[in-house]
């Protein structure tokens, strides 16, 4: 099982002492996927908070068939992460 390993950050503006901004991205948790050998991708979400660290399982979005109600729903593995890219959260 291959697996890939993203940080999730939120970016933060400071003004540095000669008035230049700067944007510092705080790591807020870490994405990690894994490609089963049927491949098939799950994932765990990790955020961590002051208090406590929050663990999430990730799966793909299944497909809905055409004769159920998709009104307002999304369109499920629309969305894919490109290899060896950054991906960050803004909040």
């Amino acid at each position: 099982m291959s697996y890939r390993k993203f940080n999730i950050a939120k970016p933060r503006q400071e003004t540095l002492k000669n008035g230049e901004q700067k944007t510092f991205w705080d790591n807020v948790g870490t994405l990690t996927l894994f490609l089963r050998q049927d491949n098939t991708e799950n994932g765990i979400l990790e955020l961590h908070s002051f208090d406590q660290d929050i663990k999430l399982n990730v799966f793909p979005m299944k497909e809905k068939s055409a004769n159920q109600n998709t009104q307002n729903q999304p369109a499920g593995n629309d969305f894919q992460i490109p290899a060896n890219e950054e991906v960050s959260v803004g909040w």
